[in-house]
């Protein structure tokens, strides 16, 4: 699954002082910490520029931005979702980084996941995205291929929601 961004149609705005800048940056959820820690460095290397974060599921991010929210920076979990944002974004999307689809466990064991099987076979219950988020349209490719036949328990906006639920 690719990570895709591109430069919304608005620019670095001045803050309310007028001496100050905001750079609003848009991301998928999944890139929380990342750009958290992106944006503090940023905000160190760059005096009088403040960034301003919003995370959500890609979709919803998709659905902003073609509504008009102010942004400068978009930043989805795949490049389908920053499809949906085309008409909202200027310049060409990039895939600036990528990440796959990973199978998660309660760490203490108590599920008794011993690996891709188990969820597949039905012996263990099992949370997914919805399929309309980057992460549930990769599942719902895998569990098709695979030929799973167990429904989730759960279907979630995005992979923190799915974590959270885990």
């Amino acid at each position: 699954m690719a990570i895709v961004g591109a430069l919304a149609l608005t620019g670095c705005s001045a803050g309310a002082g007028g001496d100050e800048e905001t750079l609003t940056v848009l991301a998928a959820a999944s890139l929380t910490e990342t750009f958290t820690e992106l944006a503090e460095e940023f905000e160190a290397e760059h005096p009088g520029v403040r960034v301003r974060l919003a995370f959500d599921s890609s979709a919803t991010l998709a659905q902003q931005a073609l509504e008009g929210a102010p942004a400068d920076v978009l930043a989805t979990a795949d490049a389908r979702t920053m499809e949906l944002a085309s008409d909202a974004v200027s310049g060409d999307p990039r895939t600036f980084a990528s990440n796959s689809l990973v199978l998660v466990a309660p760490a203490d064991g108590r599920a008794g996941v011993d690996g891709f099987d188990d969820v597949a076979s039905g012996r263990a219950a099992y949370v997914a995205c919805v399929e309309t988020a980057p992460c549930g349209a990769l599942w719902s490719a895998l569990a098709e291929e695979q030929q799973v036949e167990a429904e989730p328990v759960s279907l979630e906006v995005d992979v923190k929601a799915v974590l959270a639920r885990v």
